[in-house]
């Protein structure tokens, strides 16, 4: 009887389990989290390099726009690029302003580089454009003896070297037409500092083994280039701009804010800058001119189209290099 309930007990007991494991869970956790962080911040990366790729857009764009009605000065192209980028130096954080955030961003980037934060070379008109389509009784105010382009009866023009034995209406420097040589194409260098530090430090690591010339990804940054086109509405004129971007030359040699400068005084290292309307600027608009009655049908003949395109300008005539600053604008007004 004893042997019978031994074996019952033995039969009947509850098994005995392993220890508990403090701390699996632990692991497992650290184990999965670990590449959803990496990943989110690769999202997060890859979302605000889609950003930023889009205001330098549309920062191209209102460059293009200010150069093509301003005759491609470089100067106004850069100031309006300028301008446009202040959206990806909002909110200023530590810094007073969004321009001084903007300055001690580029200035960053420019020490750990040696290189312009950014640049706008501007591909065409390009110089052949300009000899070949080079208009010299055109007269553009400060542009005195500077090859411009006519942008006035472009259809004409082309009709009339197609007359004249150019194949196609095409320079034989340039290759273009005239459409084509009233072009402003800009392209745009722009280094990007990624927000990720793991980010950066993979591209340093890929910048190790970079040519030498990869100066920018050697310092864990990104340099994106794009271009923009655009018809001109004004004279083009070959201005004789310095090598890079007027205004990102300027931020590499000095940190100077031009609205603290006393009366009078010129730093020689940035631009007088133009306030936009609405952004404070106690500047009065220019006041229009009287308007001029317009003189009768009898009084006088507009001049042909052939006349307008053969006749030189009058000869001696000062007042012939002083064009409005409007001429040559074309506007469309829609209802």
């Amino acid at each position: 009887m004893l042997f019978g309930i031994t074996l019952a007990t033995q039969a009947c007991a509850i098994p005995r389990y392993p220890p508990r494991q403090h701390g699996a869970a632990m692991v497992e956790f650290a184990t999965a989290a670990l590449p959803l962080l990496v990943a989110g911040l690769l999202v997060v990366e890859a979302a605000r390099w889609h950003v930023v790729r889009q205001i330098l857009n549309l920062a191209l764009l209102d460059a293009a726009r200010a150069g093509a009605t301003a005759h491609a000065r470089p100067q106004v192209i850069d100031d309006a690029f300028e301008h446009g980028l202040l959206p990806l130096f909002v909110p200023p954080g530590q810094h007073r302003s969004a321009h001084a955030r903007m300055r001690a961003d580029l200035l960053e980037v420019t020490r750990r580089t040696g290189l312009l934060p950014w640049r706008i070379d501007i591909l065409a008109p390009s110089g052949t454009a300009y000899a070949d389509f080079g208009d010299a009784a055109l007269r553009v105010d400060g542009a005195r003896g500077l090859p411009v382009i006519n942008n006035d009866y472009q259809a004409e023009q082309h009709a009339r070297r197609r007359s004249q034995g150019w194949h196609d209406g095409r320079g034989p420097l340039s290759g273009q037409t005239i459409f084509e040589a009233n072009t402003l194409r800009l392209r745009l260098t722009y280094i990007h500092a990624p927000l990720v530090p793991a980010v950066r430090a993979v591209l340093r690591a890929i910048g190790a083994a970079a040519p030498m010339d990869q100066a920018a990804l050697r310092a864990g940054m990104l340099t994106m280039v794009m271009e923009m086109a655009l018809p001109m509405q004004s004279h083009p004129v070959h201005w004789p701009a310095p090598q890079g971007s007027y205004r990102a030359a300027r931020a590499a040699l000095g940190t100077a804010d031009p609205r603290t400068r006393r009366p009078g005084q010129q730093d020689g290292r940035w631009a007088p800058f133009a306030a936009p309307v609405g952004a404070g600027s106690e500047r009065r608009l220019p006041t229009a001119p009287a308007p001029r009655a317009w003189p009768p049908p009898q009084a006088s003949v507009a001049p042909t189209v052939a006349s307008r395109l053969t006749a030189p300008g009058p000869a001696g005539d000062a007042a012939s290099d002083l064009h409005p600053a409007a001429c040559g604008v074309l506007l469309c007004c829609v209802e």
